[in-house]
């Protein structure tokens, strides 16, 4: 539930929400405990109207956040975009931000001590409840524009973390070696470029790119934050009939090198779909999409877990594999 207003001056409109939102979780399988959370925040945001500055909007917002569980928290936003021209803008988007800690990372507890002595009978994985919010600070360029028939964006961000929760570090109960999470000292630095782009290269046939590169360190040194490609591409190749209602659609997607849990290096792998749909008979009622993902079959890691040996309780890792070649096909009746 929440209450809004939404008084507006001559040039300038004000927002104003007062949310609640109630949160509750359980798991049956995952040992993992009830959750209850209620969040009260207050959202003010304060935007230009058309005519204020030529080719300008400017916005500027705030929120305040008061969880149940956790502590209370402010942020803001400030974001502008001028156009030079119908082809050609510039836009920058300045605040900060915060995360609480999940679930996972609070309450987590694959722990097993049958003799109830204190000391884990094997690897575990635990919560960690002293975990604090992370609070970053956050500064985003672009310059984009049209020409011909191909739009583009380039996008320069930076951000930097205080209190960044670093998941699945070693961790030590009774001499037992396990994993928890726990925040850093140290400030995370992530600095990137993204380039989005869309051609059309026919009136049924377009294709996107989408290209991006990342560092994420910390303090500026070291190796790649665990789960953070280095890189990434996808592109999209699409064509829709323009006589018959009928499409097709190759997509591909390329993640770079990544690091994975326990100094374990994953990624640098292609995946490929492809798929096609069909809308037949009076009214087009029935429709038919077919889909094949991982065209090529690719064998590739999602991310790398822990597993324990039920003998020993010595602990190892494990990959997550993506999905193998699939076939999908659903039909759809409309009435």
């Amino acid at each position: 539930m929440h209450k809004s207003c939404h008084p507006s001056f001559a040039y300038l409109h004000f927002i104003q929400r007062f949310p609640r939102l109630e949160f509750s979780g359980s798991d049956d399988i995952w040992r993992i405990g009830d959750l209850e959370e209620q969040v009260d925040a207050g959202f003010l945001q304060v935007r230009t109207a058309e005519g204020f500055l030529d080719n300008t909007m400017l916005a500027f917002c705030v929120r305040y956040n008061s969880p149940s569980n956790s502590v209370s928290k402010s942020v803001w936003n400030f974001s502008g975009k001028h156009e030079f021209s119908s082809n050609l803008y510039v836009q920058t988007n300045i605040g900060t931000s915060f995360r609480l800690p999940d679930a996972e990372s609070l309450f987590l507890n694959e722990l097993y001590d049958d003799d109830n002595d204190g000391v884990p009978d094997g690897f575990f994985s635990v919560g960690n409840p002293d975990l604090k919010p992370e609070q970053s600070r956050n500064v985003n360029v672009s310059i984009g524009g049209a020409f011909s028939n191909v739009a583009w964006e380039l996008t320069g961000y930076n951000r930097r973390i205080t209190d960044y929760i670093e998941s699945y570090v070693p961790w030590f109960i009774a001499g037992v070696e396990g994993e928890s999470f726990t925040n850093t000292n140290d400030e995370v630095k992530i600095r990137g470029v993204e380039l989005n782009s869309t051609v059309q290269f026919t009136q049924s046939f377009t294709g996107t790119f989408t290209w991006g590169n990342t560092s994420a360190e910390l303090n500026s040194d070291g190796a790649q934050l665990t789960g953070i490609p280095e890189s990434e591409t996808k592109a999209r190749l699409n064509y829709e009939s323009q006589s018959q209602p009928w499409g097709v659609m190759l997509s591909l997607n390329h993640v770079g090198d990544l690091n994975a849990r326990r100094g374990e290096k994953r990624g640098n792998y292609t995946v490929m779909d492809l798929s096609g749909h069909m809308e037949m008979g009076r009214d087009q009622m029935h429709s038919l999409v077919l889909r094949i993902e991982n065209l090529t079959d690719k064998v590739y890691a999602t991310r790398v877990d822990r597993g324990t040996v039920d003998t020993t309780g010595a602990g190892y890792n494990y990959d997550n594999l993506g999905m193998e070649r699939t076939f999908h096909a659903s039909y759809t009746y409309r009435f």
